[in-house]
């Protein structure tokens, strides 16, 4: 009894503030029958109305309270308050920490994919197993309405998918992010398009031009490396995973670092034997191989994807302890990338086997030693006495590979990030931030791109790349001769800001800013 009179207390006093996301929720399965009972009771007789409210007073015992907390959320798929419903219900089910109802996936089986994806979470293995479920298939046409549904449902999958930010990536063309955008899609889906295949072999065709046009992984390294760098080497990270990696730092929120995101290519055949030399006289702070081993072992979909996340996830939250050593920079990168397409297509109606002809067969069928059949694979490059596919053509061989697979030269297996994640000094030059000369700090928005644009100077020469930081995300300057700019796109009815101004990686100052809006015109005095 004493226990639960402690309840009702405390009921009176969470409660009492109307928000019926609080704490008392967190603890439902281990509450008594009556207590469950007094927070329902409790619930449906407030007068400030919400979804969880709702389902409260149109519930007839505990049991259907619960219940409809899963289901009535259909209930409300086409009313303009539908977003902040579902946010209010997401909220308690976080903290309910319950399985979903039989009456919950009895009511959405018949439902359009695009329906259930808007009410379905990420809180539970077995919703995010019904994503890809109706996920397993769809068409790449509608992969924008997917990851905008995505990206208020399974944020994580939504930029795995696609990355919906300002953060730059050097020397991927616009070529290769469309491809990636495509690939993604398509290893999420579990399927293959005619269209998508018909772009990689024209890819392919072209032996390696557009990739040639990006920097060496190797070179790269060597520009970024210095004697306060340490690698960290993620075996079989291929730049599919840029979009997630950024998505994993930029918001992490990490004030004390500038990350710096690039793709470059590996060397041909794509193996790790073959790729580890850059890493030589080099400091390594750790050999992660965690990717490699799932990719080689016997997962299935979506357990791969997922588990790919988890690997990456672990990953970034790993970056402080990579700077135990004492280093002041990191350098993020890998020996190659890997295909899941290239195994997905095998005994398919697209799957093309080729003969060697007595060649000595690599990798599944991703290469083969000697040149000398080359005009009878067009889509193979030929590097240092091998045939390489570009595409997801193979050589016939026995065997088969695991979740996906490397050796060959298609984009998702020759490309791969190099990412640097600098420390940022805490020293702050006074007498140098007074050499910092504002164009104006009264800046005009554009009404149609939404952005501002701040531009200053320095009144001596810098040498060291410029960057600033607004709302914890940090860019690099674009410099016009002396002058350096940045664009910053403000929050709605944002009317202020700060700017924090870094010279290579030392914080240098903060500048506050202050926006002025186009006039908007009020229609009702219109005639």
């Amino acid at each position: 009894m004493a226990k639960e009179k402690t309840f009702e207390k405390a009921c009176c006093s969470e409660l009492s503030t109307h928000k019926y996301t609080s704490k008392l929720f967190e603890n439902w399965k281990s509450y008594l029958d009556f207590q469950k009972w007094l927070l329902w009771m409790w619930t449906r007789l407030q007068l400030e109305k919400g979804y969880i409210n709702e389902c409260a007073q149109n519930a007839r015992n505990v049991q259907e309270f619960t219940d409809l907390i899963f289901c009535n959320i259909i209930e409300h798929l086409n009313k303009v308050s539908f977003d902040d419903i579902y946010l209010q219900r997401r909220s308690v089910l976080a903290q309910l920490n319950l399985s979903a109802p039989s009456s919950f996936w009895e009511a959405v089986k018949n439902m359009e994919t695009p329906d259930v994806l808007r009410i379905l979470t990420d809180l539970s293995p077995k919703e995010i197993e019904a994503i890809f479920e109706r996920l397993c298939g769809y068409g790449y046409e509608k992969n924008k309405e997917i990851i905008a549904i995505l990206r208020k449902t399974y944020p994580a999958l939504a930029n795995y998918l696609l990355y919906d930010s300002d953060y730059a990536i050097n020397g991927l063309t616009a070529k290769h992010k469309n491809y990636f955008h495509k690939y993604r899609w398509h290893k999420v889906t579990n399927s293959l398009s005619e269209g998508f295949l018909t772009e990689v072999k024209n890819i392919a065709r072209e032996k390696g031009e557009s990739v040639y046009g990006l920097k060496p992984r190797n070179f790269a390294v060597n520009d970024k490396y210095d004697s306060n760098s340490t690698i960290v080497f993620v075996d079989a990270m291929g730049a599919e995973y840029i979009d997630y990696l950024a998505y994993k730092l930029d918001n992490a929120c990490r004030k004390n670092y500038i990350i710096n995101y690039e793709v470059g290519y590996c060397n041909l055949p794509s193996t790790t034997d073959n790729n580890k030399d850059f890493l030589k006289d080099k400091s390594i702070s750790e050999e992660i191989r965690d990717l490699d081993d799932l990719k080689h072992g016997h997962s299935s979909y979506p357990n791969n994807i997922l588990r790919e996340m988890d690997i990456l996830d672990a990953l970034t939250n790993k970056i402080e302890d990579f700077f135990e050593s004492g280093k002041s920079k990191i350098i993020l990168t890998s020996d190659h990338g890997t295909s899941r397409l290239a195994v997905l297509i095998r005994e398919t109606t697209f799957d093309q086997k080729v003969s060697a002809q007595g060649n000595i067969v690599y990798n599944h069928g991703r290469y083969c030693e000697g040149t000398n059949i080359a005009e009878d694979v067009p889509m193979a490059i030929e590097q240092n006495d091998r045939l390489i596919f570009a595409d997801y053509t193979r050589f016939a061989q026995q065997g088969a590979p695991g979740i996906e697979i490397h050796g060959g030269a298609s984009i998702e297996e020759w490309l791969l990030p190099l990412i640097s994640i600098e420390k940022l000094s805490d020293n702050s030059d006074k007498e140098f931030a007074n050499k910092i000369i504002l164009e104006s700090n009264e800046l005009k928005l554009d009404n149609l791109t939404k952005t501002v644009i701040i531009e200053f100077k320095f009144e001596s020469a810098i040498t060291e790349s410029v960057y600033v930081s607004v709302r914890g995300k940090r860019k690099k300057c674009e410099k016009h001769e002396e002058r350096y700019t940045f664009k910053y796109e403000p929050l709605d009815g944002e009317t202020e800001f700060i700017a924090i101004i870094y010279v290579g990686n030392n914080k240098i100052c903060e500048k506050n800013f202050s926006i002025k809006r186009p006039l908007s015109r009020n229609k009702k005095f219109e005639i």
